[in-house]
């Protein structure tokens, strides 16, 4: 069974005191069993919004996640079993699932992809637990047909914040009341049929599954021009950057500019870091070697960095001066093409509805600490974690019937700004289920630092050490579900 939430959610500030959690596990363990445990779904409603997520303060109990306890499967089963609840498992996907890595779709190996198929999902399927990936970023980002083949990947629950992408397979008398919704909106329309077909918001496909259930695949259209189809944008990007070390990654409605590759050549590289540029990129050496020194990064790091031009000449420069000049580029670029399309962050709160589902405007949101800008169209700024785990356990029929448990490893906050895995841990638990946060993301943050994030203030429940431990975990609490043959 497929859910997929989606819409504008609305948002809440979330107290919670010491007293209201303690009472909250009373009542976990008091609870009695439901025999009659029934899943069902209700109609996903679109909401437009007056609040963004950045926005949003709360009020709850923080610890570093150092002391938060490890996260035991049959503890966990044991909690869940107490209430007789369904478990409904919630994970991220890159830094939880599997590593960080500057290309999502590399970070796991054929033989990975293998167990997970058929070892994971087999015992999730066995327990009747379901699980669902939920992503900030774009569905399209991450090519799970690739990773683990086209026929697990439409098994896959899979959640793409970024423009509301999602698959969604529900019961045909839910898929006509789910479409009625979502073709009421002004800007979206049915692949396939005429109604407001000239200025399509998102495209709704849907297919009979001839068993009682539709397929419904919703996506975001391309508003801004990014795609190079449109527009002449992606080429000026990659022909600026790409030559660079950078990496822009084109998602229609997101684009991306990343600097993991890079900045880890610089770490790992003994010596300087030799860029070679042809003829026609000589242009770029120029550019930065007639870079005012007042606008480049103020950076005592030593010269890592070497670019040569066509006829040799060379020019070394820090990474971070390196790193300034190619965000002021693909911000430039960004300008000239989107024009006064492109806002900045303090523009968002006097945005219209009109503004953000019809006029497409831009922003660039920076996620330094995850090595990378994001220009995206507006509205894919306007959902955040915890809003989408309540809708889905809506759709799920409530937080009676269900029992939550999520695992991701974007806690804390960063600059004040709540991470987004951080709403998820707090509405999951004021729903009385499990937050699991994620140590470490991948190998090399392990190897460099084991204790670097372990200062993190979090309002997680659980943790597991790293990424490593997630699908053992996951195959573990399902085994606890599985029922004992006689």
């Amino acid at each position: 069974m497929k859910v997929i939430t989606h819409g504008a959610f609305k948002h809440h500030k979330n107290n919670i005191s010491n007293a209201n959690v303690a009472q909250t596990k009373r009542e976990l363990s008091k609870t009695e069993s439901n025999q009659n445990n029934q899943v069902f779904f209700t109609g996903a409603d679109h909401y437009h919004l007056s609040l963004h997520p950045s926005k949003i303060s709360f009020k709850g109990i923080k610890r570093k996640l150092s002391d938060v306890p490890l996260a035991s499967p049959s503890a966990m089963a044991d909690m869940v079993k107490q209430t007789g609840k369904q478990p409904v498992i919630i994970s991220d996907f890159d830094g939880t699932l599997v590593p960080f890595g500057e290309d999502p779709n590399k970070v796991i190996t054929k033989e990975e992809a293998e167990h997970f198929k058929n070892n994971t999902l087999s015992k999730l399927n066995k327990a009747k637990t379901p699980l669902f990936l939920l992503t900030a970023g774009s569905l399209e980002r991450f090519a799970l047909d690739t990773m683990f083949g086209k026929k697990t990947a439409e098994q896959l629950s899979a959640i793409g914040l970024k423009g509301n992408s999602m698959n969604l397979t529900v019961p045909d008398k839910k898929a006509e009341n789910f479409i009625n919704k979502w073709t009421a909106e002004k800007n979206a329309h049915v692949v396939g049929e005429q109604q407001n077909a000239n200025n399509p918001a998102y495209t709704i496909e849907k297919t009979s599954l001839d068993n009682g259930q539709t397929k419904i695949k919703l996506r975001p259209a391309d508003l801004l021009g990014f795609s190079p189809e449109q527009s002449d944008f992606d080429t000026k990007l990659r022909k600026n950057l790409e030559p660079l070390g950078f990496r822009i990654e084109n998602l229609s409605m997101i684009v991306n500019l990343h600097w993991r590759g890079l900045s880890n050549k610089c770490e790992d590289t003994q010596g300087l870091v030799k860029i070679q540029l042809n003829n026609e990129n000589d242009r770029l050496f120029n550019e930065i070697k007639n870079t005012p020194k007042e606008s480049k990064a103020d950076s005592s790091e030593e010269k890592k960095v070497e670019i040569s031009n066509s006829k040799n000449d060379k020019l070394n420069l820090s990474f971070e001066e390196l790193l300034e000049f190619g965000k002021h580029k693909f911000k430039a670029i960004s300008e000239d093409h989107l024009g006064d399309k492109l806002i900045k962050k303090e523009q968002l709160n006097d945005l219209s509805n009109e503004d953000i589902y019809k006029n497409g405007k831009a922003i660039i949101v920076e996620h330094n600490a995850n090595k990378a800008w994001e220009l995206s169209d507006v509205k894919t700024q306007t959902y955040n974690k915890g809003e989408a785990v309540k809708q889905l356990m809506e759709l799920f029929g409530g937080k009676d019937n269900n029992f939550p448990i999520y695992l991701g490893d974007a806690v804390g906050q960063e600059k004040g700004v709540l991470k987004d895995d951080e709403f998820a841990m707090k509405e999951t638990s004021k729903m009385g289920g499990i937050g699991i946060a994620v140590m470490h993301r991948d190998s090399k943050e392990i190897a460099a630092n084991p204790a670097s994030r372990s200062s993190i203030d979090t309002e997680a429940d659980y943790k597991l050490d790293s990424f490593n431990n997630t699908i053992p975990f996951i195959e573990n609490l399902a085994q606890e579900f599985i029922p004992v043959k006689r």
